[in-house]
């Protein structure tokens, strides 16, 4: 990322929250659906690790031209990480 050496100055630590645009061509609903450990949610942050797309759910209701003003594509996906093993999340995405 483009501010990750201001981040590191600025704060000790960071959350398990991270939003991204999945590649052209791959359906975020088909991704949703392929994870076996990461389960969909409408909620975010808890103890399990879980997976949402914003302009699906939290953002259905506004207009594409709004949400992508936003910087909410349909592509998004917001994934928030539980306490699972790493390296069984790397597996599931995979």
């Amino acid at each position: 990322h483009p501010d990750h050496l201001l981040a590191t100055k600025q704060m000790r630590g960071f959350g398990g929250m991270l939003s991204f645009d999945l590649v052209q061509g791959c359906d975020p609903e088909l991704f949703r659906e392929s994870l076996k450990l990461v389960k969909p949610s409408m909620s975010l942050a808890g103890i399990e690790s879980t997976v949402t797309s914003p302009a699906a759910t939290s953002h259905a209701l506004l207009p594409e031209e709004e949400r992508l003003r936003l910087g909410i594509s349909s592509s998004m996906i917001r994934f928030s990480l539980g306490i699972e093993d790493i390296e069984d999340l790397i597996a599931d995405i995979d």
